[in-house]
């Protein structure tokens, strides 16, 4: 009456098996997922980093009427290139001169840029 039947050999081994591939495949899902996070955490990093140096940038221009040196550039916004464009308003903005800050930074193979312009008085000339 308590003898065993070979039926159910190997069943227990089988759940094992099926648990662990279930498991690996959970943790792979969880791991593709957290790895796209990280890539668009450090894209939306690089991006802060294009505005804060275009925002800086025309505050500058705004308040002294010159950029920020190079250097300067360099130490607080590294890797990123900065270009200051200005040409005279038209129509409504005419006396006005247009100011456009364009902040490029290429990282993960792809590039960030963001462009950022402002309107100043014509007395003000950017050196």
């Amino acid at each position: 009456m308590t003898g065993k039947s070979g039926k159910n050999s190997g069943w227990a081994l089988t759940e094992l098996i099926v648990s662990i591939g279930i498991l690996g495949m959970i943790m792979g899902g969880l791991y593709m997922s957290m790895n796209t996070c990280r890539v668009f955490n450090k894209y939306q990093l690089f991006r802060q980093r294009c505005v804060a140096a275009a925002q800086a940038q025309l505050e500058s221009i705004a308040a002294t009427g010159e950029k920020i040196s190079d250097k300067d550039n360099e130490r607080l916004w590294p890797d990123v290139e900065i270009s200051v464009e200005q040409k005279d308003g038209s129509g409504d903005w005419q006396g006005l001169r247009l100011i456009t800050v364009t902040a490029r930074n290429v990282r993960l193979k792809k590039t960030v840029s963001v462009k950022l312009s402002r309107y100043l008085s014509m007395e003000q000339e950017v050196n």
